[in-house]
């Protein structure tokens, strides 16, 4: 629902992605990718999945939504391929609700983070860039 959405902090994304032949390692080197980008332990689940056209994609909750907008950022200045789109589905508890049954029998199954720990880098850079100074800098380029 649209309206709800509206009312809710986001901070489940879902990047497109082209995953490799084994989907069950996909979501691990998703978050690997992640933590070497520096965002390790700004989000709790990843899970990557295919459509039916084969395209693939990874569904992420982040713990805060400022580590959202970080992560649409690096997501461009490393110019990956793909758009980034806001999930329908918000938060870690209704993702599970979700994607768990779908992916039962699969190899394809969603990954929980238990207690993520941004980190400082994490924090100092998307602090940075919710401050005023930076917004204008930002609007200026």
């Amino acid at each position: 629902d649209q309206s709800a959405r509206g009312s809710m902090a986001t901070t489940v994304v879902v990047p497109a992605i082209i995953p490799d032949d084994h989907v069950e390692d996909c979501a691990q080197a998703f978050a690997s990718q992640l933590d070497a980008w520096g965002m390790d332990g700004t989000f709790d689940f990843v899970h990557v999945t295919r459509d039916e056209a084969s395209a693939g994609y990874a569904v992420v909750n982040f713990v805060d939504p400022a580590f959202v907008l970080l992560f649409c950022y690096i997501h461009q200045e490393y110019g990956c391929q793909g758009p980034v789109v806001i999930s329908d589905t918000q938060g870690l508890e209704a993702n599970l609700a979700h994607w768990s049954p779908l992916s039962a029998g699969r190899e394809e199954r969603p990954m929980v983070f238990a207690s993520p720990v941004p980190s400082q880098w994490s924090v100092n850079v998307a602090n940075t860039m919710l401050s005023p100074q930076f917004r204008e800098q930002f609007h200026k380029t």
